[in-house]
């Protein structure tokens, strides 16, 4: 179960039963309360970047306080392909939204908390910079769970799939007579690269210049490959950068 505002709590019950008594207290409470605010309704603005062309466009639409999330991306796309996301402060993070949010309650409290740190009146709401304001953003999912593979073709392709091939040689340690060592030594272990030790791949302190351009290539295409340390490089590649390591 989740709050219905921006921020989340998980809740546990001892029971089923005691669960379902307090979920349909919460849904009791929540009805008699959006019908003491009325018909009450507010104007949100939602950006989307087109995936085409990277043309950045805005909507604005009227939610009123019963209009989900999952509501609001129907009246702008028909489809849920786009989940939405909040950005309510010029230091905070834009962070997703689930589905079961609603958006006026979302920008209701945004307006109080800044009616509260400021000396700003609901007259000069619009005159608030734009890095201060609430706003909505539409992003597309990297991938669409409602893509979906015939399940002949998914098994011929696991069928001629081939193995993925460990770099096993970059994790294990080199054997050697010092390996049996007692327990109470409290010695680090070797810091060693592609099997080597340190000491002998960077004489003088110089690293070699095949180890910084992997480490170049790490730092300029590291944040942008997704898995990086999760996917087996090629393994050509790496019996080239050992050859070139030791030599």
């Amino acid at each position: 179960m989740f709050w219905c505002i921006s921020c989340a709590s998980i809740l546990r019950y001892c029971s089923l039963k005691t669960k379902d008594l307090w979920q349909q207290k919460f849904l009791q409470l929540i009805e008699e309360s959006k019908e003491k605010e009325g018909q009450s309704q507010t104007s949100i603005q939602i950006s989307f970047r087109k995936p085409e062309t990277g043309e950045e466009t805005y909507k604005t639409i009227k939610v009123d306080n019963r209009l989900t999330v999952q509501d609001s991306i129907k009246r702008i796309l028909q489809s849920l392909g786009y989940p939405l996301w909040v950005k309510t402060g010029k230091d905070e993070a834009p962070y997703p939204l689930i589905g079961h949010e609603y958006p006026f309650s979302i920008k209701m409290n945004f307006i109080r908390e800044l009616l509260r740190r400021s000396d700003l009146d609901l007259r000069n709401l619009n005159n608030i910079s734009t890095d201060t304001k609430c706003y909505f953003i539409l992003r597309k999912n990297s991938f669409n769970n409602s893509t979906r593979v015939d399940p002949r073709v998914q098994k011929k392709r696991k069928k001629h799939r081939r193995p993925i091939q460990k770099i096993n040689w970059l994790f294990r340690k080199p054997a050697s007579k010092h390996d049996s060592v007692d327990s109470g030594n409290s010695s680090p272990p070797p810091h060693n690269l592609f099997g080597l030790p340190l000491w002998k791949l960077c004489p003088d302190n110089v690293i070699p210049k095949p180890v910084m351009s992997m480490l170049v290539q790490l730092f300029q295409q590291g944040p942008y490959t997704v898995g990086i340390f999760r996917k087996s490089a090629n393994a050509r590649a790496c019996r080239e950068l050992k050859r070139k390591t030791r030599s």
